[in-house]
């Protein structure tokens, strides 16, 4: 992630030198003249527009919407580009599969998301899920405040603190020492007296000012509070859209390699649609209804034909409402894990019961893809798939076993590294022939087929 983020930095900064150019460069004394003066008209209105400017990057929808949508547009636009540029060089399109798989692994490795079955409540030997992932959640967010802190206006900033710290008396004086403020009198006051100075005569300090406080001084509550706002148990702001986004590009990836027929993503646009539902909502529009449509994540194009895929089971009613509205046959697909020799299928962001870590796409899965053998998946266990050796110290290979917790025997789905260095015991019990990989798959494309 490392290389893309540098990349999207080189873009930013390209932008930030292609509009100082046009400001700074020594061009004909008129023309110079007339730019900087309409270029300077366009900063003043843009000043007074600071709610509609907040609309391209608010910190309360930063991972789930801004950061993910900026993901989806450089991998389903950008990077899908390769597929044409390189259409006569197997092995770079080889390579554009293979990053495209390493950025669906990475959106899996880092989401946090609930358990399996409830299996994951109870401590196999490593804790259990509610409090591992409680510890991790409020480290990240904690990362993620401290060091973004900065960027985020003091206002913002300050209004995180208060509405989701919610500051003691004392914690509230400290605030206002700091900031150089009258810190007597009461909670009312002081909250009153900060109030006014970050949100009108807050000073280039008080960002980092309030960074300190949360660094030096909030409690383990505080930080509590602080990630119940931002890592709530569905689709947190501050993490990515992980497992959405996961099948929406895997589910992409297999639709354009299977060439199965034009596919046309619809993973950005869909919020315009449903934008423009709210904004006629409030008209006096007649027969409104007829005009808004509930797309899917992707249309398909063959034969003339024009089917949607939407993804993800039970959305009947919006795959019901655009069917209506367009008249085009809507299918619905599913992104799964599964092993057909293990009789073993699960939705993708399954996890290990030990490490706590999602399952992902295999080494092997991604050679036999590129390779264009992706379908020949019948011996799928580890060690007919890719031998002894390799079967032995994969660390995605999986084993399935029954553990006995406080007398009770619990099913539990692991990797077989985790099982080796947590439970030794129990993984010598464990025979080649009982590891397995979990290969992703595309559940519903029967019934696409025969929809032409």
């Amino acid at each position: 992630m490392e290389k893309i983020t540098s990349k999207i930095d080189r873009i930013n900064t390209f932008l930030k030198i292609y509009d100082a150019a046009w400001r700074n460069a020594t061009l004909q004394p008129y023309q110079q003249e007339q730019i900087r003066l309409r270029l300077k008209e366009i900063d003043d209105r843009l000043a007074q527009k600071e709610e509609i400017l907040k609309l391209l990057f608010d910190i309360d929808d930063a991972g789930v919407r801004h950061a993910s949508d900026l993901l989806t547009y450089l991998t389903a636009s950008r990077l899908a580009y390769a597929l044409d540029d390189y259409r006569e060089e197997k092995e770079k399109i080889k390579q554009m599969y293979r990053l495209w798989f390493d950025i669906i692994n990475y959106l899996l490795i880092t989401n946090i998301f609930s358990p399996n079955d409830n299996i994951d409540r109870v401590d196999l030997g490593t804790g259990k899920y509610e409090e591992i992932q409680g510890k991790t959640r409020m480290q990240i967010v904690r990362e993620i405040v401290l060091n973004y802190g900065e960027r985020i206006p003091a206002a913002e900033l300050y209004n995180l603190i208060s509405k989701t710290a919610n500051p003691s008396k004392v914690q509230l004086k400290e605030i206002a020492e700091l900031l150089g403020l009258d810190s007597s009198g009461t909670r009312a006051s002081l909250e009153s007296i900060i109030d006014c100075r970050i949100n009108s005569n807050s000073t280039a300090e008080d960002n980092s000012i309030l960074i300190d406080w949360l660094k030096n001084t909030a409690t383990d509550d505080n930080w509590e509070s602080i990630t119940n706002e931002f890592m709530s148990e569905k689709t947190p702001p501050f993490l990515l859209k992980n497992v959405g986004l996961a099948r929406e590009l895997f589910v992409f990836a297999y639709l354009t390699y299977t060439d199965i027929g034009y596919v046309i993503p619809l993973l950005l646009h869909q919020k315009l649609f449903s934008n423009y539902q709210q904004f006629l909502g409030s008209s006096e529009l007649p027969n409104r209804e007829s005009m808004v449509l509930d797309p899917p994540d992707f249309l398909l194009v063959k034969k003339g034909r024009v089917l949607g895929l939407e993804l993800g089971r039970g959305k009947l009613d919006l795959v019901s409402t655009f069917s209506a509205v367009s008249g085009l046959p809507t299918v619905s697909l599913a992104a799964l894990f599964e092993n057909q020799t293990k009789g073993y299928s699960r939705d993708f962001g399954f996890k290990c019961n030990l490490c706590h870590i999602p399952f992902v796409i295999c080494d092997k899965y991604q050679e036999m893809f590129v390779e264009g053998q992706e379908k020949v998946t019948t011996d799928q266990t580890c060690i007919r798939l890719c031998g002894e050796e390799k079967c032995k110290n994969c660390k995605d290979a999986i084993v399935k076993v029954r553990i006995t917790v406080d007398e009770e025997l619990i099913n539990a789905t692991v990797h077989r590294n985790c099982l080796s260095k947590i439970i030794p015991a129990k993984a010598a019990e464990v025979s080649d022939d009982d590891v397995f990989p979990l290969f992703p798959a595309v559940d519903g494309l029967e019934k696409l087929r025969l929809g032409f």
